[in-house]
This record gives C-alpha cells, sequence and structure tokens, in this order.
C-alpha cells in the first residue's frame, strides 16, 4: 500500500496511461518516481509493471511499422533514381535534373552525391513536361534516340567521391540494422 498520498496519485496516473500512448516521457518519469519509493504494494508494482511494459510494446511496434513505410518508400525511390541514373549514363556520363529541384543547389549536389555522378540541370520552361513528351515520342517510335534534340543544359553538380562513398557506407550499414531489426520483430 502506497502511504505517500502523491506517490499513489501518481500510481494512479500511470495506471490511467493507455497502452499506445505516446506520452513515454511521463509514463518514464512516473515510473521512476515510483521505483525510488518502496511503499507500494506487489499487486500495485505488478500492475504498473504490466502497464509499462505494454506502452513499450505499442511504443516498438509503432517504431518499427514506421521503419518498414519508409523502408518501403525509400526503396522505391532508390530503385526509380538507380534505374533512371543507370539509362542516363548509356547516353551521356551525367545525369540531368529539372523541376522543383532546381530551384535548390543543395538538392542537387546532394542527389550528385547520393548517385555518385554529375547532376545536371536542365534549364528552360516545362523542362519535366517535354522530358515527359520526349519520353513518350521516343516509346511510340517518333523519336529514335533522346539525343535527336538536345535539351538545354544550366548549372553541373559534380559528385563528391568521399561523400558519395559515406553514403554507400551508410546506406550498407542500413540495410544491415534494417534486416537484423525486421529479423527480430
Amino acid at each position: 500500500m502506497v502511504e505517500n498520498a502523491e506517490l499513489r496519485d501518481q500510481l494512479v496516473v500511470l495506471k490511467s496511461i493507455p497502452a499506445d500512448d505516446s506520452s513515454e516521457q511521463e509514463v518514464e518519469s512516473l515510473w521512476r518516481q515510483l521505483m525510488i519509493h518502496e511503499s507500494f504494494s506487489s499487486s500495485e508494482l505488478a500492475e504498473a509493471k504490466a502497464k509499462r511494459s505494454a506502452a513499450e510494446a505499442a511504443r516498438q511496434q509503432t517504431e518499427i511499422e514506421s521503419v518498414r513505410n519508409t523502408r518501403a518508400v525509400t526503396e522505391r525511390m532508390q530503385n526509380k533514381a538507380e534505374s533512371a541514373v543507370e539509362e542516363a549514363k548509356s547516353l551521356r556520363d551525367d545525369a540531368a535534373s529539372w523541376g522543383a529541384i532546381t530551384g535548390s543547389g543543395h538538392l542537387s549536389q546532394l542527389m550528385s552525391n547520393v548517385l555518385g555522378t554529375t547532376v545536371q540541370e536542365c534549364v528552360g520552361p516545362e523542362a519535366t513536361s517535354r522530358g515527359t513528351a520526349i519520353l513518350a515520342l521516343r516509346g511510340l517510335g517518333i523519336w529514335k534516340s533522346l539525343n535527336d534534340v538536345p535539351p538545354r543544359f544550366g548549372r553541373k553538380y559534380e559528385s563528391d567521391p568521399i561523400l558519395h562513398k559515406l553514403y554507400l557506407r551508410d546506406r550498407i550499414r542500413h540495410n544491415s540494422l534494417y534486416e537484423s531489426l525486421v529479423a527480430g520483430a
């Protein structure tokens, strides 16, 4: 039985927190205070431990689901980017960037470093629509090559080989950690 009224109130609050509640800091703080004070019954302790375990399990499950969802999206983007870069490399030694990304030199440089290739901005109005139309015409056989009408290029972003190696290393590390997380779930 809790003799200290304040600790009893805290135990009531701890018991009332739903297992899926995201206020982890509040649960942890109350738990620590209760663990320091030893004057509570074993049933109250067992109930508080069960509530804490349930909240922790729910938090971990939410984190795992978030990581899985993020992973699925980034893998899809990675696959599309790698495929586009490989096709672009067969045409030229660089990858072209257009659309909203041309408004940020930082994003273009990041893309260059991650992909390990030169990224060059396409300039001109509606470059994305133009590219889509060109690909459609090529698919219909009207244009034989993407080089039939060369695009107008703007600024060039060279890949930093050191940063590219770091991104590759971190991607390998991320993949390994992700696989161990999924295996443990």
